[in-house]
């Protein structure tokens, strides 16, 4: 009698944890908050999505007993390039790995899921930012935070890494976009043309566009967040990389038709705009992307012809 009413204890707390994670799992569908996120920083979404997930993963070995017999079901309308079940297979050695095939096929599809559903409504909520580069900014900084949560806890385990590396991939993707879209027109104003100018008119032009470019690309980025300290110095170096090699050529060719006279100073313009970095607007601070544009080129322009 007793071994019967546990048994029937145990299966009204199996249905009641299913019945949780499908309330979870609708919360994060039906999520219709319309503030956006100042400067394309981690959503609320996000941190409330992670903290739950973390939290879920301590019970990894209760959920596999409860989903045992239960697989995951998904929709007919999810194509199997965005979700496959066949979650990566953990490390040897590692807990996900000692608790066996029922743990990998039972739970890890079912945070993966969990995970695919938040993303999917990160996609939407990053449209509604006007700036195209802040929406992929937005979602970068959202899904560094992700894998940054789940390296860091037992949800590495659950996961695998396959799908840990296959996110941190979709981070640089999404990086890369926000800097080729925000960058775009700074380091066209600065790309060597085959023929770069050769008067001083169309130096002064050039140096112009380029400062112009720069100074719009500072004031629109100033609010735009990057929270992940790795992740700013990474964006930091590959926009430096870009911009700064361009811009010693345009230096130098405002010095050849610059006069004798003012190329010592030229050459002084050049040391501290570039070794001292007065990019250091690409040194991002813990909160602001591009805290203020210090305008160097402008003392340029004053000694050409």
């Amino acid at each position: 009698m007793r071994l019967a009413e546990a048994s029937s204890s145990l299966k009204r707390l199996a249905e009641a944890v299913r019945a949780l994670l499908s309330d979870f799992e609708a919360t994060i569908h039906k999520d219709a908050s319309k503030a956006i996120v100042k400067g394309g920083g981690v959503h609320p979404l996000t941190l409330y999505t992670m903290n739950y997930l973390i939290f879920l993963a301590d019970y990894g070995d209760a959920l596999s007993d409860i989903y045992v017999d239960q697989p995951l079901q998904v929709p007919d309308s999810v194509p199997e390039p965005l979700f496959n079940t066949k979650v990566g297979t953990p490390e040897p050695q590692s807990p996900a790995y000692r608790r066996g095939e029922s743990f990998i096929s039972s739970v890890s599809p079912r945070f993966a899921w969990l995970l695919l559903v938040l993303f999917c409504k990160l996609d939407t909520k990053a449209e509604a930012y006007r700036e195209v580069p802040l929406a992929y900014l937005f979602l970068a900084n959202n899904l560094r935070y992700v894998v940054k949560r789940v390296r860091q806890s037992l949800l590495k385990d659950v996961l695998g890494e396959d799908w840990v590396v296959k996110k941190e991939s979709k981070v640089r993707s999404y990086a890369a976009s926000y800097e080729r879209l925000a960058w775009r027109k700074v380091i066209a104003a600065v790309v060597p043309s085959p023929a770069m100018p050769s008067d001083a008119a169309a130096t002064r032009d050039a140096l112009r566009h380029f400062n112009q470019a720069f100074c719009d690309a500072c004031k629109e980025h100033t609010s735009w967040l990057v929270p992940d300290e790795q992740m700013r110095d990474e964006l930091k170096l590959s926009v430096s990389c870009k911009v700064i090699p361009a811009y010693k050529s345009l230096l130098q060719a405002a010095e050849k038709i610059m006069r004798p006279e003012y190329r010592v100073c030229l050459e002084f313009v050049t040391v501290c705009s570039i070794d001292n970095r007065p990019f250091n607007t690409l040194s991002l601070s813990s909160s602001n992307l591009l805290p203020m544009c210090f305008d160097f080129v402008k003392l340029v322009l004053l000694l050409v012809n």
